[in-house]
């Protein structure tokens, strides 16, 4: 069995990494080591990965490590078809959601003040011509909504 160690990773880098890893050992059994935080109640990257995994449940065969092996800082994966991180929907869902009532862009920038404003600017694009979220004026400024 192939060993994925993530002990020394960020949670987004994490996450690409495993996406790599699966989709180049297609069909193997993978023992994804993330820990089991500091506390011993589960750690941030034991919690981020196996939301991540569970997302694409339909993709893989996931088991508990505490189920098969009493060992809570890992999971054993089996991947039968090629997953993406689609970290950009995540944000994509975010904006969405925040939009439901309208907001300027300036508000938006504000509140996603972690990611650059080119990302921004694309996503809001690509949700536009999703017919997702739609620019309105309210009091005479261009706002978005969700729709």
């Amino acid at each position: 069995m192939k060993v994925l160690d993530l002990h020394n990773y960020q949670t987004k880098e994490a996450i690409k990494e495993t996406v790599a890893f699966l989709n180049s050992n297609l069909n193997q059994e993978i023992k994804i080591i993330h820990g089991y935080g500091s506390s011993g109640k589960g750690g941030i990257l034991k919690e981020k990965i196996r939301n991540f995994l569970e997302k694409n449940e339909d993709k893989m065969e996931i088991h508990y490590g505490e189920r098969l092996r009493f060992n809570p800082g890992c999971t054993i994966v089996k991947l039968k078809k090629k997953i993406t991180d689609n970290s950009g929907n995540d944000l994509k869902d975010q904006i969405k959601n925040f939009c439901t009532i309208a907001k300027p862009k300036e508000k938006i920038y504000n509140k996603f003040f972690k990611i650059n404003s080119q990302e921004i600017d694309r996503i809001l694009k690509e949700l536009e011509t999703e017919k997702v979220l739609q620019q309105i004026k309210k009091r005479g400024i261009k706002c978005y909504i969700s729709l």
